[in-house]
């Protein structure tokens, strides 16, 4: 309700149905949908989507599936490479499932780390988050 449907959307691990994505075209926004091997399917996912520069990136149920905090990380630097300077990253990092068992703060600290702007939390708890962060700077 906060984004204007003229933005660029990224949703980043968008699931083999990408149902965010596809929920959000149905609403005007322009959406595009990332995810990588058996879940990519094409005419729905752009396999080239992190070619691209987004205004706004979710990534929803993402962040707490990665096995070990350098896969973490570099997931937040495709995340980072990808938003334009002034943009928006929303995501949250679920109780369940997750394959790396570290709190919410050693998250927050990944992503402030890697995008440097501010971050907020808009939902969740503080043991399982909902965060936008802005993309300040540029590395």
């Amino acid at each position: 309700e906060n984004v204007k449907k003229d933005r660029t959307i990224l949703d980043f691990g968008s699931g083999k149905g990408a149902v965010h994505t596809q929920w959000l075209r149905e609403q005007g926004f322009n959406v595009t949908a990332y995810d990588f091997g058996n879940n990519l399917i094409e005419g729905l996912h752009d396999k080239d989507a992190l070619s691209k520069q987004y205004r706004v990136i979710f990534a929803s149920n993402v962040l707490n599936v990665q096995s070990s905090v350098s896969m973490l990380m570099e997931t937040l630097w495709q995340i980072y490479n990808s938003l334009e300077r002034g943009g928006i990253f929303v995501c949250n990092y679920p109780a369940s499932p997750r394959k790396i068992e570290i709190p919410a703060s050693q998250v927050a600290s990944c992503i402030k780390y890697v995008f440097g702007g501010s971050m907020e939390r808009i939902g969740g708890t503080s043991s399982a988050p909902m965060w936008v962060i802005s993309k300040l700077r540029v590395h």
